[in-house]
């Protein structure tokens, strides 16, 4: 994995060593250029000493130029000999630096030109010097002598600083628009969003900006149309509801008496009526934008569970799956409402997704599980939660309840664990 970095730190890494292989570059070029040219300065005035008059006889001479002057190879002297021995051709330069690296001058230079002039006579030049440190000097021992590849890399080392303190100078200017539109992002929410983005030093930066508060404002404006529609259908559906509810009365007070079938459909029949008003009263609840807490009360668990599991049986018919449920006795204090939606999704789900093969439901105090063995095809289908995943989600953080789903082996698995402030175990 790439390990995360903020752009100020690359950007400032990036042109920290391109300004270092820059530097590094140029510096070489012009240690190299100052070897070139010393080179083929003493080059140009040997061969020029070459070409004088001197030496009249055999004899060895330093003319004023520094160099020196032999016609014989015997002559010159044994360091010079030694090394560069024989043999020697004409008018090539050759030089030898003695215990010198780049960033201090050599102890002993050596330089040897040979040239044959148009009457035959060979001439050597050459020239020795010892620490030429003290040579550049001079006579005056106070002066400061500075070694030219010294020179290029103190050069060199305050150009890649300069450069460094003006690019960190330049990333401040150019990061604070950056840190601003960070920070506006950050605190920018659905209940505080301003009716225009805000204005940066640059013009991508601003367009960015609006990028973000158009989506802002998009999805502001479709989470009102949610809570809009929830609102209007649930305040719709209380006046059928209540119809229902208040026909199913009158039926039991004018025939209060009834077989034993007719009172299994009655009964059957509130409960759904009961179950429709919870549900709208649940989404009303979710339409709201406040923090209002919906009525708890006392749930016994088992018989929540076996209740939504009767309901939804009829999706179970004439399907080969063996049904399991096993609960067991617990209360707790929590919004009945709004867990039965629930459990109605999550059981719905697993009646509905599974054709054949095998359904457990077990409860054990507040931990609820559901297995169903998937279909042919392996999908799950969790989108088609009765009220959809999204209300599901929406139940379950709202109560800081968890839920997790997973698929191991050809089942689907849901865990569902339920909070309260209060529980009553019987």
């Amino acid at each position: 994995m790439i390990k995360n970095m903020t752009l100020k730190r690359y950007l400032l890494w990036s042109m920290g060593v391109l300004a270092s292989g820059v530097v590094l570059l140029l510096s070489y070029q012009s240690a190299q250029g100052f070897l070139y040219g010393f080179d083929a300065v003493h080059h140009r005035t040997m061969r020029y000493v070459a070409l004088s008059d001197h030496p009249a006889s055999n004899e060895v001479l330093e003319d004023a130029l520094k160099y020196k002057i032999t016609t014989r190879y015997e002559q010159l002297p044994d360091q010079m000999k030694q090394r560069f021995p024989q043999p020697i051709q004409d008018d090539k330069f050759y030089k030898k630096f003695e215990d010198w690296w780049y960033f201090a001058p050599p102890k002993r230079i050596y330089l040897l030109l040979a040239h044959t002039g148009s009457n035959g006579h060979r001439k050597f030049v050459y020239l020795m010097v010892d620490n030429p440190k003290t040579v550049a000097q001079g006579e005056d021992e106070r002066r400061f002598y500075h070694d030219p590849m010294a020179q290029i890399a103190l050069l060199g080392l305050i150009s890649l600083v300069i450069f460094l303190v003006l690019a960190i100078w330049i990333m401040k200017k150019v990061a604070r628009p950056f840190e601003s539109l960070h920070t506006w992002a950050r605190r920018l929410t659905l209940n505080n969003l301003p009716p225009e983005s805000p204005e940066f030093k640059f013009s991508e930066l601003t367009n960015l900006a609006q990028i973000i508060h158009h989506s802002f404002s998009e999805a502001n404006d479709s989470l009102k149309r949610e809570q809009s529609f929830l609102k209007y259908a649930s305040h719709e559906l209380r006046t059928p509801i209540a119809t229902l509810r208040g026909n199913l009365e009158l039926l039991n007070k004018v025939s209060p008496e009834m077989n034993e079938r007719e009172e299994i459909i009655r009964n059957r029949m509130g409960r759904a009526v009961s179950a429709m008003k919870g549900i709208t009263e649940t989404l009303l609840w979710l339409s709201r934008e406040s923090e209002q807490l919906i009525p708890q009360q006392h749930v016994d668990m088992a018989e929540l569970v076996d209740e939504v599991c009767s309901e939804l049986e009829y999706l179970l018919v004439n399907k080969p799956v063996k049904l399991g449920i096993n609960t067991q006795p617990f209360t707790l204090e929590l919004p009945a409402d709004a867990l039965r939606i629930l459990l109605q999704n999550l059981i719905r789900n697993a009646y509905q997704h599974c054709n054949e093969g095998v359904i457990e439901i077990s409860q054990s105090q507040s931990d609820i599980t559901i297995r169903n063995t998937l279909c042919d095809d392996g999908e799950s289908n969790d989108v088609s939660f009765g009220l959809g995943l999204k209300l599901s989600k929406q139940i379950v953080e709202r109560f800081n309840w968890r839920l997790n789903s997973c698929h191991v082996d050809g089942v689907h698995e849901v865990y569902l664990t339920l909070n309260s402030t209060n529980d009553l175990t019987n």
